[in-house]
């Protein structure tokens, strides 16, 4: 395998077979198995990155930018395994493999990508905690109301 091209060497199913599959990777490639390292890895190897950048409290606007380093980062889903599935065999894929150079690279904008993504997560359990309470509040404020018009003596009257 000659790594020399800058290209991952892949499969005619443009995947890489990772171990157990085969004994070992070739010296110079790296798997990488991340929870949704794929998604960092396709705009890495169309030569952009993508930064948000809050802008007040109203919204965001998309930066793109040229990625530092040699060019694109060459990328193939590491297949690790076959699972049976509704009566076929399907790859079993876990991670990316890239080369061992652009491991750093890939990494880095890993670890930004799930950072904001993780801050996206926690504002969004804040907002869906806040509307909890202001539902729970209004529900309460709406009970005080009702008994204070129509009074609350759950006797029945009569």
């Amino acid at each position: 395998v000659d790594l020399r091209s800058g290209r991952v060497p892949k499969t005619e199913y443009g995947n890489v077979l990772c171990p157990p599959l085969v004994p070992a990777l070739p010296q110079g490639l790296a798997h990488l198995a991340f929870p949704r390292i794929a998604r960092v890895c396709r705009p890495l190897f169309e030569g952009k990155t993508k930064k948000k950048k809050k802008e007040g409290k109203e919204g965001t606007t998309m930066v793109e930018g040229k990625m530092e380093g040699s060019g694109k980062v060459d990328w193939a889903p590491a297949v690790v395994g076959f699972e049976r599935r509704q009566g076929r065999w399907t790859p079993q894929v876990d991670g990316v493999v890239v080369l061992a150079a652009q491991q750093a690279l890939v990494l880095e904008h890993y670890l930004e990508e799930e950072t904001r993504r993780a801050e996206e997560e926690r504002k969004r359990r804040v907002q869906r905690g806040l509307q909890a309470w202001r539902t729970l509040l209004l529900t309460l404020k709406k009970n005080k109301d009702l008994q204070r018009e129509y009074g609350g003596g759950g006797g029945g009257g009569g």
